[in-house]
């Protein structure tokens, strides 16, 4: 697949010593589902340095949510990394508001990706592989609760998620199988419409 301007621009600020073709693959692909607001908020190299953070969190696939202090500010930054599902934005949007933050910047993407046996990604985007998601959100508020607090309820919240949407697709097959049978009998009997 041919890079875009923006592509080519996220890839020339990758460091030279980090251009590893899994790295190259891991960023493009977060690079090319990405925002134009947050293409416009912050630069390529910004973009890119982004980007690069949320590998330390899913390179091994160990942790499922981190949240870190911004050395520079009073913020927290929010890594979650997790098999893709349902409703996992908006499940981090709603709870991250709950604790009092106001204001919620970042991106999340979907990527495919295979691990091997230590849960190192040994490739990108293959049609074969797993699909994960990968957030990485910077928050700000008047959240009275640690990086460390943050990241446990994040990560119960989520757990409970994904509880919860475990059968969504069994539900909306269900439902669609429902929606077409109502359907049918409406046609076979159009007098009692």
């Amino acid at each position: 697949m041919a890079l875009s301007a923006f592509e080519r621009k996220i890839l020339n600020k990758i460091p030279t010593e980090r251009k590893t073709p899994i790295i190259v693959k891991y960023v493009m692909a977060i690079a090319r589902q990405l925002r134009s607001s947050t293409r416009a908020k912050f630069s390529d190299a910004e973009i890119t340095k982004q980007i690069l953070s949320t590998m330390e969190l899913v390179k091994d696939g160990s942790k499922g949510v981190l949240v870190v202090r911004n050395p520079d500010e009073k913020k927290y930054i929010v890594f979650i990394n997790m098999p893709d599902q349902p409703f996992i934005v908006d499940t981090c949007r709603i709870h991250l508001r709950s604790l009092g933050v106001s204001n919620i910047t970042g991106f999340n993407a979907i990527l495919g990706l295979q691990r091997n046996e230590n849960g190192e990604i040994i490739s990108v985007d293959e049609p074969q592989n797993q699909l994960e998601s990968v957030i990485r959100f910077e928050v700000d508020g008047s959240f009275q609760i640690s990086p460390r607090e943050m990241e446990e309820y994040l990560q119960q919240k989520l757990e409970l998620a994904q509880v919860i949407v475990k059968d969504f697709k069994k539900m909306t097959k269900a439902l669609l199988q429902i929606a077409d049978q109502f359907n049918s009998e409406a046609k076979a009997t159009p007098e009692l419409r």
